[in-house]
């Protein structure tokens, strides 16, 4: 599996990345970690156990590709990330908006989402050197010549019109931050 287009990201040879969840699709050039042993896991974890077994600063990039609605803690899986995340880097997260039926269509989804729930999970998740931001957030349709229009006005959408003209994804990017230029 290539990297989903909407990162515009690719990854440089010296860029060590980490793929939470990677199924059986990993990101290429990634290490992948999944609590199935019959995927292309390279570390076999539960995600649902902290901490996981990955050494303190050390991804310059991090994947969750509809993972992180599966967690019984969000919160634990980001302060993770965040610590295995060295500074400056980029964490990338995907799932489904809470208006597409597939949010709730797989009983193993154990939470879903609204576009403000990640942002305010990630203000809280910090430690004594780091911290994270929202550096990117976009939310497709269903429909998807209405994806730009939401995204104008996200909360709008979200308030008043998310059942009408229904989500598919979110997409966010957060990036690790020294605390002190926060």
């Amino acid at each position: 599996m290539d990297q989903p287009k909407w990162y515009g990201y690719n990854l440089l040879g010296n860029e060590k990345a980490l793929d939470l969840g990677c199924g059986v699709q990993k990101v290429p050039g990634s290490i992948g970690v999944d609590m199935n042993a019959e995927t292309a896991a390279d570390v076999v974890h539960n995600l649902d156990v902290v901490p996981y077994p990955l050494p303190d600063d050390s991804f310059d990039i991090i994947f969750m590709n509809h993972c992180f609605e599966h967690l019984l803690d969000p919160r634990a899986a980001l302060q993770e990330c965040l610590r295995v995340a060295r500074p400056n880097a980029s964490i990338f997260i995907m799932m489904p908006h809470f208006t597409n039926a597939s949010s709730f269509g797989d009983v193993t989804h154990r939470r879903h989402f609204s576009y403000r729930a990640l942002p305010g999970l990630a203000k809280d998740v910090k430690s004594r050197r780091k911290s994270l931001v929202v550096a990117k957030m976009k939310i497709t349709a269903r429909i998807f010549p209405f994806t730009p229009l939401i995204n104008l006005a996200p909360r709008f959408w979200e308030d008043y019109l998310c059942y009408m003209i229904t989500g598919r994804t979110l997409y966010y990017r957060l990036q690790v931050t020294n605390v002190d230029t926060v």
